[in-house]
């Protein structure tokens, strides 16, 4: 599978995301905000998944970030 994507690497994990509306979500102020989302479908292993990636806020001013995934189809 080639490489899409052409990402820019500060050092492994890191990823500097480029502007756009994506860039932006994530900057936005979060007054008000409850709960935030972040779906992913990932081909791994031969296998898609669906990542989903949850932030839920407190009114402390704490938060719970949770990750699932869900194998969706075998990939041939």
């Amino acid at each position: 599978c080639a490489n899409i994507h052409k990402r820019k690497w500060i050092h492994k994990g890191d990823y500097i995301m480029k502007d756009g509306p994506f860039k932006l979500a994530f900057e936005a102020d979060i007054e008000g905000v409850i709960r935030q989302e972040l779906i992913t479908y990932k081909i791994e292993n031969g296998l898609l998944k669906r990542i989903v990636v949850t932030r839920e806020y407190h009114d402390s001013g704490d938060y719970i970030d949770n990750t699932a995934s869900s194998p969706l189809a075998t990939m041939h």
